[in-house]
């Protein structure tokens, strides 16, 4: 069975997007999930935190409408348990 985090970056990857695990606090690493959009873009363009249980501080910062699939699935997995 895969743990829900491998479920979430498949989805993300499925859709075309690029990920990696980060974190804004160097002493802690692999915190939140980064997303980036496809092609090397530099910033990423959401953080999802793999820490708190109740994802409250998912970061959508940088999706727009364009990517409403990408946001579909980071609202499924920022809520799931609710």
């Amino acid at each position: 069975m895969m743990r829900s985090t491998e479920i979430l970056i498949r989805d993300i990857e499925n859709l075309g997007y690029d990920t990696a695990f980060g974190s804004s606090n160097p002493e802690k690493p692999n915190q939140q999930l980064w997303i980036y959009k496809p092609g090397g873009y530099p910033n990423p363009i959401a953080k999802v935190s793999l820490i708190l249980q109740c994802r409250v501080n998912t970061m959508f910062n940088g999706v727009g409408k364009n990517q409403a699939e990408l946001l579909k699935v980071l609202t499924d997995y920022a809520t799931r348990g609710l």
